[in-house]
């Protein structure tokens, strides 16, 4: 860890101490010594580069782990908590539960530091534990915009390349791949102001820049007719594909999301 942090100080900022350590096959120590470990990595990286950003070990799955972890006084040796928020193959709107689990466990244990969802994607294949191309954009662009409102400071999409899940395969971008970056456009520099479920949709309003009103609209039962109400004075909607149309005051909505401003 000396040897690390000496030789990248300046161009390596933030440190994640360990991989989903709740799995046997990352770790199969005890808590406790995950804690030691981790305070020793944490003393050595902060007296070597005090600006460094340290990342607890980032739990998947239960809870019960990271409670365990932050009880034995793990909660010290980070700046941030990391947790996996794996919900595959089920949909983004499933890390709702998760994300307020893992608040409550913070809470329980008085640790009041940022929450970071450091990995977490879907597998394309076929079912039950992989999804389609569509899904896949579908459920990409949903889940920053969940982990927004969620306040989650950072979500860290699994993966660039790797196989059947991330955004790059065969020297192409995937689907997927483009609904993440015209939700990038759509939240970049706007501000998070509610996210509510109203029936079959999920509306989540923004202030783009220049403080400019605009909502985030999908459906969860398949396509759906949605009336979008005069009061948001839109003029125009927007696919994730980045097609731009007039907006009317019935739209058609479906799992993809689409701006309406």
């Amino acid at each position: 860890m000396r040897t690390v942090t000496l030789r990248y100080k300046g161009k390596i900022t933030h440190y994640e101490l360990w991989n989903e350590p709740s799995m046997v096959k990352f770790f199969s120590g005890t808590v406790e010594e995950l804690v030691e470990l981790s305070g020793r990595a944490y003393k050595i990286i902060k007296s070597i580069d005090p600006s460094a950003v340290v990342v607890s070990p980032s739990v998947v799955g239960s809870t019960l782990f990271l409670w365990q972890y932050l009880t034995a006084g793990g909660g010290k040796y980070c700046d941030a908590v990391g947790y996996h928020f794996y919900v595959q193959p089920g949909p983004p709107e499933d890390m709702i539960r998760s994300i307020a689990a893992v608040r409550d466990v913070l809470t329980e244990c008085g640790v009041d530091k940022p929450l970071w969802n450091t990995e977490a994607g879907w597998k394309i294949g076929e079912a039950p534990s992989g999804i389609s191309e569509d899904e896949a954009a579908q459920y990409t662009a949903r889940a920053f915009i969940i982990n927004r409102a969620c306040g989650i400071e950072r979500y860290c999409f699994y993966a660039y390349d790797n196989g059947n899940f991330g955004l790059y395969r065969n020297n192409e971008l995937k689907k997927n791949a483009y609904a993440y970056m015209r939700v990038y456009e759509w939240l970049t520099d706007s501000e998070m102001i509610s996210l509510v479920k109203e029936g079959s949709f999920w509306i989540c309003e923004i202030l783009r820049p220049g403080g400019k009103p605009a909502h985030l609209v999908w459906s969860i039962d398949g396509e759906k007719e949605f009336n979008v109400p005069a009061s948001w004075n839109a003029s125009s909607i927007i696919n994730l594909n980045g097609e731009k149309n007039p907006v009317k005051k019935r739209i058609s909505a479906d799992g993809s999301v689409v701006l309406v401003n």
